[in-house]
């Protein structure tokens, strides 16, 4: 009897393999070779009988979906937009930090008038510096203002009321500051 044939398994009548890797030894050549064994429940104990059995029904258990099929709630929304303007703004200082240091201090001012040469991507380049600036800013004090005083957390609708007026008011602030020339 092939020791394959010994450690088949039957479920529903029909031979399942299980890979598990099994590290072989050769010994003339020394190498180590994976290789896929089938196991069974000939010769096992009732409680090795019940993990494997446990292990078969995990296996069957559904995905759980991703995340993108989830709506967020607002508060959810706006932490992470929070977490995701503190990283672009950390990022965009750093790279202008760096391109001032790769290409030399008088760069930047030379970057920043030929920016200024055409008026939509100044505009949009303002907006861009502005939005993440006065959100993160208008965030922190939010959240400033709910540990000091605790006032605002005591339902979900004042929590949303706020949030959507924090983004409001920040895309207005951010828009008259893109549209102002200085």
């Amino acid at each position: 009897m092939c020791i394959r044939d010994r450690y088949q398994r039957r479920v529903r009548g029909q031979p399942t393999i299980i890979m598990n890797v099994l590290v072989r030894n050769v010994v003339r050549r020394r190498i180590i070779i994976p290789s896929p064994i089938v196991r069974t429940n000939l010769g096992l104990s009732s409680f090795h009988k019940s993990r494997l059995a446990l292990s078969d029904a995990k296996k069957n258990r559904p995905i759980s979906p991703h995340v993108s099929i989830y709506k967020f709630p607002l508060p959810a929304m706006s932490s992470i937009t929070h977490r995701f303007t503190g990283l672009g703004l950390t990022a965009g200082f750093l790279g202008f930090g760096l391109y001032s240091l790769v290409a030399g201090p008088a760069s930047v001012p030379i970057l920043v008038a030929s920016i200024k040469l055409q008026p939509v991507l100044l505009a949009l380049s303002k907006f861009l510096i502005s939005f993440p600036l006065v959100y993160h800013y208008l965030s922190g004090l939010r959240h400033l203002f709910w540990d000091l005083t605790g006032q605002g957390l005591d339902s979900l609708h004042n929590i949303n009321r706020l949030t959507v007026a924090m983004w409001v008011t920040s895309a207005t602030i951010a828009l008259a500051l893109s549209l102002v020339s200085f």
